[in-house]
């Protein structure tokens, strides 16, 4: 719709916006995707440990840090991380 509407017309500021809106929607479900496969490789490993302490540890750190933390903890346990 935004290519076929005028820079002029009176609802392309609110056609950019509601884009704008949709695009942070979608970062933010991407997010969320993201974390949840993380969380879920935590509980799994957190299984074989049995201990309570990675899973809680892991809700408090960004991304990136849980998925070391799950590269580490693999590697650990089975020997290498790919």
């Amino acid at each position: 719709m935004l290519k076929y509407t005028p820079k002029e017309h009176a609802d392309y500021p609110l056609l950019v916006e509601a884009i704008e809106k949709i695009e942070n929607v979608l970062t933010e479900n991407e997010k969320t995707a993201e974390r949840a496969v993380v969380l879920d490789m935590l509980v799994d490993i957190q299984k074989r440990f049995s201990k309570g302490v990675i899973l809680s540890l892991s809700l408090s750190l960004s991304l990136s840090l849980s998925l070391l933390l799950i590269c580490f903890l693999v590697e650990l346990g089975e020997g290498c991380c790919a």
